[in-house]
């Protein structure tokens, strides 16, 4: 079975939601993506014609006058810079089905082709140098179109603390903000060798080769017992069953210590299970690293110190 073109648009969905802190995006969790989308554009509209009024001044300004009108031309220019950027991750955070499969965006009530999708995904990639391997993420999930499930092939899921893996873990299997050489918060990799409440769980195909990865930790719950807290999935393919042997692996791990798990976003649960939204929190009170990285809580932290709240709890209902 191929993975499918819904999968790989909730995939991309999911990993511009994780990453749109480190893409300063306020849109991309925004609740009605729709809405704001118009109102993006509207305001794109106001700030060009905002831009043509400022054109004019300049053409009529004295010497005295210039230098304002073009430091506030340049204001407005930044303004609208932001907002095109805003526009098109959130556009590319609502991709549908067929302009996956077709390979284009498809735009008016007509849903005529605008633009290559690659194309468009690359322009991103190019605006945001600093956060390139979250397209090439992206990019990776669409050449899994076609290339097959990973069902048919024997996944076996572990928890490792090995130090290649943990230095590795913004390069395999796909890369992202921690890679060891480029990523932007690679000063954080030693909080994943040094942490004792910290793992890497890898999940590996029978050939050996990492095709997921998702860091677990053991917190405190206000009352002080232990919980399992998972952090975000990283995968080279879009196809559900990564996470369904990610999360058979940890819940029956859990299960046997006795211990809840929880999450910070909702995801697809293994059947007997199911997600309920939690008015706890998990909390980390230190450790030895001094910068740790934490998706659930929006990126670096000191000492390992930082608190999660708004999670959702993995239920077992089959008890």
């Amino acid at each position: 079975m191929e993975t499918s073109s819904i999968d790989i648009a909730s995939s991309i969905k999911s990993i511009l939601f994780t990453n749109a802190p480190h893409l300063e995006s306020e849109a991309l969790l925004e609740a009605d993506p729709e809405k704001t989308l118009d109102e993006i554009k509207l305001r794109i509209q106001q700030v060009g014609q905002e831009l043509a009024g400022i054109g004019k001044r300049l053409g009529a300004a004295g010497e005295s006058e210039r230098e304002e009108v073009l430091a506030e031309q340049k204001e407005m220019k930044d303004v609208r810079d932001r907002l095109i950027d805003e526009r098109d991750l959130l556009r590319l955070s609502m991709l549908k089905a067929e302009e996956i499969s077709g390979g284009y965006l498809l735009e008016g009530e007509e849903q005529k082709r605008s633009q290559k999708l690659r194309k468009f995904i690359r322009n991103l990639r190019d605006r945001f140098p600093q956060s390139a391997e979250i397209f090439s993420q992206i990019e990776g999930a669409i050449d899994e179109m076609g290339a097959g499930d990973q069902s048919a092939q024997r996944l076996v899921a572990e928890d490792s603390s090995d130090l290649k893996v943990g230095f590795h873990i913004g390069e395999d299997p796909v890369s992202s903000c921690q890679h060891y050489a480029t990523g932007s918060y690679n000063e954080a990799l030693l909080g994943y060798v040094a942490e004792a409440n910290t793992k890497t769980m890898v999940v590996r195909n029978e050939k050996g080769k990492t095709i997921g990865r998702r860091v677990t930790r053991l917190l405190e719950l206000p009352d002080g017992s232990p919980a399992i807290f998972l952090e975000e999935k990283y995968a080279s393919t879009a196809s559900g069953i990564v996470d369904t042997v990610m999360l058979k692996h940890i819940l029956d791990k859990a299960a046997r210590a006795g211990l809840p798990v929880f999450m910070k976003n909702e995801v697809p649960v293994p059947e007997g299970y199911e997600t309920r939204a939690s008015d706890q929190s998990v909390e980390s009170k230190g450790g030895r690293a001094p910068i740790v990285y934490v998706d659930a809580d929006g990126g670096t932290k000191s000492r390992n110190k930082f608190k999660i709240s708004n999670i959702v709890e993995i239920v077992n209902i089959s008890e």
